[in-house]
């Protein structure tokens, strides 16, 4: 209850991340219940048990009649006895019983339940109550007690008709309790590597030297987990707290601290092993968070947890801004499981020598307390921004961050006029979070005032025009049943909205052991439309896997309509009737597997032949309402990588808003190739006259583009373009108008194992996107060519195509039949490893396709293209995240604008910035002394002496919150504001000292005092002997006593 009033609104939100009703009552029936158990936690997992203790009460039908015994005794004695005192406990077992069984069975259809789950969500302070089996303490109370008196009364009732028969009871009650617990006595409680005494001796010295380390900045602990397995074992919460004197933090699922920072550290730990990683990055934002040490553990099991594997974070190894310094452990100890093949090939982080705890120092990290005089950077935003305004330049020229829907107005428009910038991001996006021991999982982006099916979204700040939210054009929502695997949470690349994107590379799917039949997509429209018809593209699958054959078609109304559908698009009639609704759902596949069936795109035609905008766009913040917001605002738009390589967003589509009069921004645009990043860009990036992109590349490899086909340069036969093994993929070669009237391919030849087999293709024509000729068909020869396969060291084979003698800039090569072939990793890919014309194989060097001043659309603002110099880019955008130099400024008029990446852009572009014309370009300011030093450190109070001559602001490495005020000289306390997500303080005056303190810590203080003089006033109640008898004898002695009194005489 304590934790409650102190800390009530971060204790609820955690709940509505892990302990939800329905979970923590999945097993506690009423059966389960009388008897102690039905623990959620008992029988986490997919229902086995946890702990092989309490599977004898469920299995073994002796144990499980002996668990009945102290029930039963309790409830005979609550019936039997005439102590009134036994209702009182009689109650408490059965309110105990109720919070127990709690929701159980989850399926709603008990009155008790329904009662309990309105409760539940009408009352937020019944929510400590979500994990029922807290009441289980009145449960174990209430029956020790009936259980108690009933053998004191029969034992009494024994007695007087043969002496020591309360003994015999006594004893008999004992042996019953113990035999009923017999199974927690066969093992041990936790497994040896379970405890403390399995802790590895490096851990020890590696913490022994982080306390010997100056305690005035923070360690970080990578990667985050709540509960962290190693290999070495397992011990329940994690150790640091128990070995560590230093002040640390480390990512957890449910945070500790504020929503701020918590928030701010899950982003940073997303961050450093994600795709988007830049060196020089973390630096400037670790520094902020008053960090100076880094520690990465390998010694995790990272399969089993679902985390990072160490050398995701070789990036971080390489960061400029930290340095090695202490390792510990000799290298490979528990970096690969303990039991691994001897012989097996070494895993990348045996090859690389990682040891298994890692410590790394911070660079210019001003450590628990420092000092900024600067004007705070205005953020509309959340921890997922950092990055992007870290590289922007901001973290590097502006004060501390403030986000904007944790101020007033009044305090807004006073810091723009003391000069703060301000950025608008779309950051704080609406998502549900769901997370679990180990992992945080995120859901996607959702409508505004939307939620998840069993748990609200839980955006950093919820208010109206504060967060980020999808929007869908025409449809108010796009849901489905399922999505993605059945062990996957939120798979993103697989995300309802997909299905409607107007992108072929993304789908909506069904994926992994799980059967699709039943599962639906639902399009709820944001008005009643009729509509005509609709087109339906299902996945491409390899042949002989699993396609979608059949569908229904469901609207608002239940009118229900079935379709078949072909392999690849599908256009069906609807019914010209007005729906505000319409539910996909599939029927029937061609056969089952874990391959993904689903739908890469729906469209839908209203009755006049137009296509409803079901596209999803993400819809930013507002800009504040307050004078000179519009002419300051930046805008900061970030495409989400998360679940790479099948990453979240291909490309960019934005709503966001300006004020305050028509001027022109400046736009910065970053760029960085992945998986996700179509081959169409790829060529474009390599800038050569002669090209080739394919129509995909097998798991979306970069070394195997389109490129590689047309690479080859005298002896040597380069790369080679590789797809997957699907009918229908395409290798186009772009050329200068040239008359071809042969086509040469090599390609893997029979005795090629390693590669599927193209039996069929057509070659097509173009000159200036117009059809020169179509479909002129090949096979491809299978036999080895001697001189090409001597050349390569393995079997290829070299097929001429005789082609109509035409000028054309443009061969489409379309793979018609396949052979797949397979190995234990899956299905091979189909391979054209080189191409030529007129009887030569190769291009060699060819003249650069646009010089340095060429401009390549990559984004289009309100319909017009913003271009960008791909020839003058510094840096390579295939190996590293690099800024293109736009070509023109982006003029907007006050109102709403979209944004969105082209085809140039899509999968390339990461990172957008639009700046004011004129506005200052963020930069490095020279680094202000830090004018504060820590002087004391406890644990919940921190002493420093200051160097302030005038206004600063004064920010210490603790999680903001109202608990922490500070005084100043001596001065009355002032209470903290976040400032860069920690507390801090705005100081108008000179002052010399400062002393910081956590004020709820005096609130525990109390609770704890108040709890032990409780503890002790029962121990000398309990202690306290009676007067010989008891009182219930010494009053029969007194009522007998005045019976054989005399009387008094009569006057």
């Amino acid at each position: 209850l304590v934790v409650l009033a102190v800390n009530g609104p971060v204790v609820q939100a955690n709940l509505s991340v892990t302990e939800l009703p329905e979970t923590v009552s999945a097993h506690s029936s009423w059966a389960e219940s009388i008897r102690g158990l039905g623990y959620w936690l008992t029988y986490f997992g997919g229902g086995g048990t946890t702990q092989p203790h309490p599977s004898p009460y469920v299995l073994n039908p002796l144990a499980a009649a002996l668990s009945l015994l102290i029930p039963l005794a309790g409830l005979i004695t609550l019936v039997r006895t005439r102590w009134r005192a036994a209702r009182t406990y009689g109650w408490m077992l059965a309110l105990a019983l109720v919070a127990m069984v709690g929701l159980y069975p989850t399926d709603g259809g008990y009155p008790l339940a329904q009662a309990l789950s309105w409760i539940y969500e009408n009352a937020p302070s019944s929510r400590f109550l979500r994990n029922g089996y807290k009441a289980g303490a009145g449960w174990a109370l209430a029956l020790a007690v009936l259980v108690g008196v009933g053998v004191s009364e029969l034992g009494s009732i024994r007695n007087r008709r043969r002496p020591g028969a309360r003994r015999f009871l006594g004893a008999a009650a004992a042996v019953a309790v113990l035999a009923t617990a017999i199974p927690f006595w066969q093992t041990d409680l936790y497994p040896p590597a379970e405890t403390s005494e399995g802790i590895p001796g490096y851990w020890k010295t590696a913490a022994a030297y982080l306390n010997d380390l100056p305690n005035d900045g923070r360690v970080l602990i990578l990667p985050g987990a709540n509960r962290t397995r190693y290999r070495w074992g397992y011990i329940g919460d994690d150790l640091f707290d128990a070995l560590l004197s230093q002040p640390h933090v480390a990512r957890s699922t449910l945070p500790q601290g504020t929503p701020e920072a918590a928030d701010l550290l899950d982003a940073l730990d997303r961050y450093l092993t994600g795709p988007d990683f830049e060196p020089g990055v973390v630096g400037p934002i670790l520094a902020r968070m008053g960090i100076r040490w880094v520690v990465l553990r390998n010694d995790l099991d990272w399969e089993e947890m679902g985390a990072p594997r160490p050398v995701a974070f070789n990036g971080l190894r390489g960061d400029p801004d930290l340095t090695a310094i202490a390792t510990f452990g000799a290298p490979g100890d528990f970096v690969s499981a303990p039991d691994r093949n001897g012989d097996a090939e070494p895993t990348p982080e045996e090859a690389q020598g990682l040891t298994p705890v890692e410590v790394f120092k911070v660079a210019d990290s001003p450590g628990l307390v420092r000092t900024d005089p600067r004007p705070p950077l205005l953020v509309a935003g959340s921890g997922e921004t950092w990055p992007g305004l870290s590289t922007a330049g901001y973290l590097d020229s502006e004060g501390p961050v403030r986000y904007l829907p944790s101020m007033s107005a009044a305090t807004t428009q006073r810091l723009l006029e003391a000069g703060s910038s301000l950025v608008i991001s779309d950051g704080n996006r609406r998502r549900v979070q769901r997370g679990t021991a180990e992992q945080n999982y995120l859901s996607p982006v959702l409508p505004a005032g939307a939620d998840g099916a069993d748990r609200p979204a839980r955006p950093l700040f919820d208010g109206t025009g504060e967060q980020t939210v999808a929007d869908y054009g025409d449809a108010s929502a796009i849901t489905a049943t399922a999505y993605g695997a059945p062990n996957q949470t939120f798979p993103p690349s697989y995300r309802p909205s997909n299905a409607t994107d107007e992108n072929p590379r993304t789908a909506w799917a069904l994926s992994g052991i799980r059967d699709p039949r039943g599962e639906s997509l639902t399009i709820e429209l944001d008005e009643p439309t009729t509509l005509d018809r609709a087109s339906i593209t299902q996945i491409r699958n390899p042949a002989d896997t699993p396609t979608i054959v059949r569908i229904t078609v469901t609207d608002d109304q239940g009118r229900s309509i079935g379709y078949d559908l072909g392999t690849a698009t599908t256009a069906i009639n609807l019914p010209p009737r007005e729906v505000s609704s319409l539910t996909f759902r599939i029927d029937a596949v061609s056969t089952q597997s874990p391959l993904a069936v689903g739908f890469s795109e729906i469209a839908l035609f209203d009755s006049n032949s137009q296509r409803l905008d079901l596209a999803e766009r993400l819809v930013l913040p507002e800009v504040p309402d307050v004078e000179g917001a519009g002419e300051a605002a930046r805008y900061l738009f970030e495409r989400s990588t998360m679940g790479a390589p099948l990453v979240e967003e291909p490309g960019l589509r934005r709503t966001f808003e300006t004020a305050d009069g028509a001027r022109n921004y400046t736009a910065r645009i970053w760029a960085r190739a992945g998986r996700d990043t179509p081959d169409v860009v790829l060529d474009n990036l390599v800038n050569r006259e002669v090209g080739a992109y394919g129509s995909s590349r097998f798991q979306g490899r970069l070394e195997d583009s389109g490129s590689g086909a047309v690479d080859a340069i005298g002896d040597d036969l380069g790369r080679a373009w590789q797809a997957p093994p699907i009918s229908g993929e395409t290798l186009t070669l772009r050329l200068p108008d040239t008359e071809v009237d042969t086509l040469s391919l090599i390609t893997p030849g029979a005795d090629e194992l390693l590669s599927s087999k193209i039996d069929s293709l057509t070659v097509s024509g173009y000159s200036d996107d117009a059809t020169v000729y179509a479909n002129v068909k090949a096979f491809p020869e299978q036999r080895c060519a001697p001189d090409l396969s001597e050349r390569a060291g393995r079997c290829l084979a070299r097929t001429n195509i005789t082609l109509p003698a035409e000028a054309v800039d443009r061969l489409v090569i379309r793979v018609g039949a396949v052979s797949a072939l397979a190995d234990g990793s899956g299905p091979l890919p189909i391979s054209i490893v080189e191409a030529g014309i007129n009887g030569t194989i190769g291009f060699g060097q060819v003249a650069e396709r646009r010089d340095a001043e060429d401009c390549t659309p990559v984004l289009s603002v309100d319909g017009t293209d913003v271009g960008v110099r791909l020839a003058s880019v510094e840096g390579d955008p295939l190996a590293e995240t690099v800024e293109l130099e736009a070509c023109d400024l982006v003029g907007l008029r006050p109102g709403t604008h979209d944004l969105q990446t082209t085809l140039g852009g899509t999968g390339l572009v990461s990172r957008v910035s639009l700046v004011p014309e004129g506005a200052p370009e963020p930069s490095p300011t020279e680094a202000e002394p830090n004018r504060a030093t820590l002087t004391n450190l406890g644990r919940t109070s921190l002493g420093a002496d200051l160097r302030v001559d005038g206004p600063t602001q004064v920010i210490i490495g603790e999680a903001a919150g109202d608990g922490w005020s500070a005084s100043f000289d001596g001065a009355s306390s002032q209470r903290s504001v976040a400032l860069d997500t920690m507390a801090g303080w705005v100081v108008e005056e000179p002052a010399s000292t400062m002393v910081a303190a956590y004020t709820p810590q005096r609130t525990y203080t109390i609770a704890l005092g108040l709890t032990l003089l409780a503890v002790t006033a029962s121990l000398v109640t309990a202690l306290r002997r009676e007067p010989t008898g008891g009182p219930r004898r010494r009053r029969l002695r007194r009522s007998r006593s005045d019976d054989e009194a005399p009387e008094e005489p009569t006057p």
